[in-house]
């Protein structure tokens, strides 16, 4: 086993998960936003 393996792993793991949140953000404030317009009938096509 050696240490670097795991550090590197921890590293990668942890830039998956802020790459995550940033894209579950991204979605989620595009589909709050077009659920509002929605719900507001501001829908244009």
């Amino acid at each position: 086993m050696s240490a670097n393996g795991s550090q590197e792993n921890f590293i990668l793991e942890q830039n998956g998960k802020q790459d995550a949140k940033r894209v579950c953000r991204k979605w989620f404030n595009c589909l709050s936003g077009v659920l509002n317009e929605n719900s507001f009938g501001h829908r244009e096509l």
